[in-house]
């Protein structure tokens, strides 16, 4: 497991909770230079790293129903090709 992921049990459901892979956390409380966010977008576009990521944890846990409530950093055009197996 990387720095900033973790798993947790509740109401008797395992989860997971994985930090980015891009160059700073986005967060609303904090604004980050102008080149710093188009730098992120740029990433985030077509991130290569978090379909790796996202495919261990699927790979590692074999959920039967995977929910995801926040993409930001996350979804690009690879995230979703994982081969379910």
């Amino acid at each position: 497991m990387e720095a900033g992921d973790y798993n947790y049990v509740r109401d008797g459901i395992q989860r997971r909770s994985s930090g980015i892979k891009n160059t700073y956390w986005p967060r609303p409380d904090q604004s980050q230079p102008v080149l710093a966010r188009r730098l992120w977008h740029l990433i985030d576009i077509y991130n290569q790293l978090m379909p790796a990521k996202l495919g261990k944890v699927l790979d590692t846990m074999k959920p039967d129903v995977v929910i995801v409530h926040n993409l930001a950093g996350c979804v690009d055009c690879g995230t979703f090709c994982h081969p379910c197996t």
